[in-house]
């Protein structure tokens, strides 16, 4: 399993007049997660279009527990639990300070030829980084 932590701060033009995390943020920060994830892999997202790839999300799913709150510093956990083969599924859940689960998601995205804009397999370059994470 591939997993990454990444702490971020709720800055205030997030926020609703409750003081509450928008719901619209969450997403914002699966994809900072996820940004760093594949940097972890050192494969940040720019390297990967100029090796002619794209990776849309085709879907997107998240469930709200708890809200986050302005200020709070929140850990995103990012994992990709299988070795990808022509999408990625990856895994979001978000914690506060004190560690209470607030929100859980994942989106699924495919890998796309930059050249036909069609589906293709996993880059070989990227299942080589990748492929360590998933030994067992």
């Amino acid at each position: 399993m591939l997993i990454e932590k990444t702490s971020i701060r709720a800055r205030y033009c997030e926020t609703d007049q409750m003081g509450h995390v928008n719901n619209g943020v969450y997403p914002n920060w699966f994809e900072v997660g996820r940004t760093e994830l594949f940097r972890q892999l050192k494969m940040p997202y720019s390297e990967f279009e100029k090796k002619g790839f794209f990776m849309p999300i085709v879907e997107l799913h998240v469930k709200f527990i708890f809200p986050a709150f302005y200020d709070e510093i929140v850990t995103v956990t990012t994992m990709i639990k299988e070795l990808p083969l022509t999408r990625v599924v990856v895994f979001y859940e978000i914690h506060n300070e004190k560690e209470k689960l607030l929100v859980t998601g994942e989106t699924t995205q495919v890998f796309l030829d930059a050249k036909t804009m069609r589906p293709t397999r996993i880059p070989d370059f990227l299942r080589e980084d990748m492929i360590r994470f998933f030994a067992n």
